[in-house]
């Protein structure tokens, strides 16, 4: 999930069309071409008298408001009524009581901060938010929609200055960070205790945005989705097969394990896999990612390239509940096979994982279609392996390749 999110982020910050209307004090600001995107897209505006002031500070309810305001756009939510506001707390408690009725925030009211509590934002409202608050309730936004945490510490050079904060705000600062929601500065620094900028609220927002955008097909059509339509492959009923057939991978080792396909929950893919399995697609190619997701780990393979970018020339379509297809009721539990894709739903190929512990957020979002019935103990041992980092930081690359033998129907 987190090179898919990367991949996504460098797609719309690269491809991104600007828009909006210009502010004399933003031109040649380092994040002209962000704000004006938010001004266009409506979760910010400008002043009166015609200036963005971007470098002025944001306080934390007109950050919250501007989290709220994005997702609620982006999101197809219904207008925040004004039913969620009270008496008691002001404007903000409208943006507040709504984010946290939908769970689009967690409120930590125990660990604190000096005397700010993370995500209480109702009272406080007219201070100026810190870094270390607008990276926590993005990252909050973030986890709540995508069930994905990377709280794996980033080399930020002030790491130091994070002493003294909760780990629960520690954690999310690294989840920004690991998802490229957020940056550090020309010198490494995150600086957590300084005042946010309504420039960098802005940023940080709008980088979450464009991943929503992106997977929600808000924007525009690129070149991969079109060739994934193109070449979506659907197997003839005939191809279908009828029972529980078994495939045995033997891998270079001598071990061996073997897979129990389920094509009443996932015909097309279960299809799919014995076609790739007869041909000897399989034979030779490894489990090139050994990664630990948020809840488990997962092994990978099936790649071609070796490297998560290759398939086998055609896609299939995504046979899970988030893309439509309800007969899937597979639950991704330690043993289970399901399909890898990238971001778009159509575009598993011929890239597989094993579920080596129980990985359930994985559920209703990737096409599960088999299970490991002999031999798990195998699959097991591949977490064992030294690993080294992928060139989006994740350590998951085996040092010393696993390699499949071969691949055979039983």
């Amino acid at each position: 999930m987190k090179k898919v999110i990367a991949l996504i982020l460098v797609f719309v910050i690269c491809c991104g069309t600007v828009f909006g209307a210009g502010f004399p004090d933003i031109t040649g600001h380092w994040a002209e071409a962000n704000i004006m995107r938010a001004v266009d897209s409506g979760f910010v505006n400008g002043y009166e008298n015609g200036t963005f002031k971007p470098d002025g500070l944001v306080t934390r309810g007109e950050y919250l408001k501007m989290v709220v305001a994005m997702l609620v756009n982006v999101l197809d939510y219904p207008e925040v009524p004004e039913e969620y506001a009270d008496d008691k707390n002001g404007w903000v408690s409208k943006y507040y009581n709504f984010a946290v009725e939908s769970t689009l925030i967690k409120p930590d009211y125990e660990n604190k901060v000096g005397d700010v509590s993370p995500a209480v934002f109702v009272g406080d409202s007219d201070k100026n938010i810190t870094r270390w608050e607008m990276a926590f309730i993005l990252g909050q936004s973030f986890q709540s929609l995508f069930e994905v945490f990377d709280d794996k510490a980033v080399n930020f050079t002030d790491v130091k200055s994070f002493e003294g904060l909760p780990q629960s705000v520690i954690g999310q600062i690294y989840n920004c960070a690991n998802f490229s929601l957020i940056m550090g500065d020309d010198k490494g620094m995150f600086n957590p205790r300084n005042n946010g900028t309504r420039a960098e609220a802005v940023v940080m927002i709008q980088r979450l945005q464009d991943i929503l955008d992106y997977i929600m097909g808000n924007g525009t059509e690129d070149e991969y989705q079109k060739e994934i339509k193109e070449n979506l492959k659907i197997y003839e009923e005939k191809d279908i097969p009828t029972k529980h057939e078994k495939v045995k991978f033997t891998m270079s080792d001598g071990k061996s394990f073997v897979i129990e396909l389920f094509p009443e929950v996932a015909p097309q893919t279960c299809a799919n896999f014995i076609y790739l399995v007869k041909t000897g697609f399989y034979d030779g190619l490894s489990f090139h990612r050994i990664a630990q997701l948020d809840k488990g780990f997962i092994a990978q393979g099936g790649d071609p390239k070796g490297d998560g970018s290759g398939g086998a020339g055609h896609y299939l379509t995504g046979e899970f509940a988030s893309n439509g297809f309800t007969q899937n009721n597979m639950s991704h539990v330690r043993g289970v096979v399901s399909m890898a894709r990238a971001n778009y739903p159509d575009s598993a190929s011929s890239q597989f994982f094993i579920c080596i512990d129980d990985v359930k957020f994985l559920d209703g979002n990737y096409a599960a279609f088999g299970k490991v019935v002999s031999g798990l103990d195998v699959v097991e041992e591949f977490v064992e392996v030294e690993r080294i980092e992928s060139s989006n930081g994740e350590l998951s690359i085996p040092k010393t390749p696993i390699i499949i033998k071969k691949a055979e129907m039983m």
